[in-house]
């Protein structure tokens, strides 16, 4: 399984939850877990900021310190291996215990020096999680993230960063996306091979976890906010004020009024004169209104009708 979200959306922290609800056989966020040991691979952090994060996700759940005895530690951040290498360093170190769980934090450390663009050198990588998954018999659970940018757009599917081969090859996927509510709620969505289908449910941070939020409604996610033009394209048309202008005096005075650079209102005067232009029309050496001139059309031809009578 992957579970991805953006960027510090409390991915490790959700993962260090998973790895307690497993450890002692109680739900993770509203799902049933079955208990076993749990090896946990971290690769960015400390040894000892995992174990204060997990003693402190115990203390809020109400959890006995036992159940820290079935989750073993490996930190490995500053250490830099083959993924290859590291599956068969990983079989040797459950080989002794009955492990029900293994969860890589995050994936793209141990990547190497695969691209994580290229679908050959993704495909290498989760062949080796697969291998680790056989061999084990243990669930593999890794983390990912989101590639750069609001994802609401996308499906859930395509929101992760690199190769297809992410979304391809895992039986499970669960994303992580933020919610419209707050900064601090989430949606979970999940697309599942082997299972039947989960309704999109809502979660909550309140350091140090993640809890169900049944009540917020999952398809509400947070939307990019739409940018304000600085310089709306109006403000070239308001500075005619019903005379006619020539070029140079429609530049000084659109820049006199707005601020905006000679530059901008060139490009701004370029792309309102493209195509189709219904805005304004030059008449000699000046440049009026549309609306103004065919107005003044219509009226001179409203008098040579009534001098012609």
């Amino acid at each position: 399984m992957v579970i991805s979200g953006g960027s510090k959306t409390n991915k490790t922290f959700s993962l260090l939850d998973m790895a307690l609800c497993v450890a002692s056989g109680t739900p993770w966020w509203g799902m049933n877990t079955t208990k076993g040991k749990v090896l946990y691979i971290d690769f960015e952090l400390d040894a000892r900021f995992l174990r204060k994060r997990l003693r402190s996700i115990c203390i809020k759940k109400g959890f006995a310190v036992e159940s820290l005895r079935n989750v073993d530690i490996w930190a490995l951040r500053g250490h830099v291996t083959d993924f290859e290498d590291l599956v068969e360093q990983i079989l040797e170190r459950i080989e002794t215990g009955d492990y029900v769980l293994i969860i890589i934090d995050p994936i793209y450390r141990a990547m190497g020096d695969r691209d994580e663009n290229k679908a050959g050198d993704i495909n290498s990588l989760l062949n080796g999680i697969q291998k680790l998954a056989t061999e084990s018999e243990a669930a593999v659970v890794y983390s990912h993230h989101f590639s750069k940018g609001n994802q609401a757009g996308k499906e859930s599917i395509d929101r992760m960063s690199g190769s297809g081969v992410f979304a391809r090859a895992p039986d499970s996927i669960v994303s992580v996306t933020r919610h419209a509510s707050s900064d601090d709620t989430y949606t979970v969505e999940a697309i599942l091979r082997n299972f039947k289908h989960m309704e999109p449910f809502c979660v909550e941070w309140e350091h140090p976890l993640m809890t169900r939020n049944d009540v917020l409604d999952p398809a509400n996610l947070k939307r990019p906010k739409c940018k304000t033009e600085k310089f709306p394209m109006n403000q070239l048309l308001e500075a005619f004020k019903g005379e006619p202008l020539s070029s140079e005096e429609w530049k000084e005075r659109t820049m006199q009024q707005t601020g905006m650079s000679e530059r901008t209102f060139m490009a701004k005067k370029a792309k309102l004169l493209a195509g189709m232009n219904r805005y304004v029309v030059k008449i000699g050496d000046k440049w009026q209104l549309a609306a103004l001139a065919d107005n003044e059309q219509q009226k001179t031809s409203n008098e040579v009708q009534q001098g012609a009578k």
